[in-house]
């Protein structure tokens, strides 16, 4: 096969690979559905009907579906952003002590982030560790 063959091929299944479709709703990109078969005991994949029973069951029985996450915003330098929300969030809080050194420390939520703010700089540092003592 000729490298000209070769690259053509290439083309072609690079274009049909960025011709598939992606799910354009929720509803579309919700996971795999599966019941046990009342029979044999065994999961398997739902049918259209099944899926629009138990659909009609989590509205009756006012189970929330989980809304879809944001989508990520590209910005002109190409990094990417996405809000991760609350649960994913770790804060540092940064204070100085007496002498005019910066300790820094972590906190997990805006509570103890807050709580943290209003504290004052500890006196007694605990020790650094250093990665190199390993």
């Amino acid at each position: 096969m000729s490298s000209k063959t070769r690259i053509a091929i290439a083309v072609l299944l690079g274009a049909s690979a960025l011709s598939v479709t992606l799910p354009s709703s929720a509803e579309q990109a919700e996971g795999m559905v599966v019941v046990r078969d009342a029979r044999t005991g065994e999961l398997r994949n739902a049918t259209p009907a099944e899926v629009k029973a138990l659909r009609t069951q989590a509205v009756q029985q006012g189970i929330a579906r989980p809304q879809p996450a944001a989508p990520a915003t590209v910005r002109a330098n190409g990094t990417r952003q996405k809000l991760i929300g609350e649960r994913g969030q770790v804060y540092s809080i940064v204070s100085r002590d007496a002498s005019g050194k910066l300790w820094a420390q972590e906190a997990i939520g805006e509570d103890a982030a807050n709580a943290a703010l209003t504290a004052p700089a500890p006196v007694n540092h605990p020790q650094e560790h250093n990665h190199a003592d390993r």
